[in-house]
């Protein structure tokens, strides 16, 4: 589990964690939620001074197909799965 890592790599070394890429290109239900349940499972299990910073992979999927909170083309869309980042965002302020 996620959270368990985070946990026995701070005890090792009580630094800050960056997770400097996250996401998934799974498909479906999985890439939607995803986001979302990511981080709060990080957020619940009381790591935020283990793991800092939570960064997304990726913006656009212009950048990898698929990974993407937004879909790639002329006119981008926002994804199910950047509704879910967002969610769990404005929650945190």
């Amino acid at each position: 589990m996620l959270t368990t890592l985070l946990s026995n790599y701070y005890h090792v070394e009580p630094k800050p964690i960056w997770i400097t890429e996250v996401g998934t290109n799974v498909g479906g239900t999985t890439e939607n939620e995803f986001p979302g349940r990511t981080l709060s499972a990080i957020a619940d299990d009381g790591t935020p001074a283990e793991c800092e910073f939570v960064f997304w992979f990726c913006w656009s999927d212009g950048m990898v197909n698929g990974f993407g909170l937004v879909s790639a083309g002329t006119q981008p869309t926002m994804k199910p799965s950047y509704f879910s980042y967002q969610k769990f965002a404005r929650s945190q302020v």
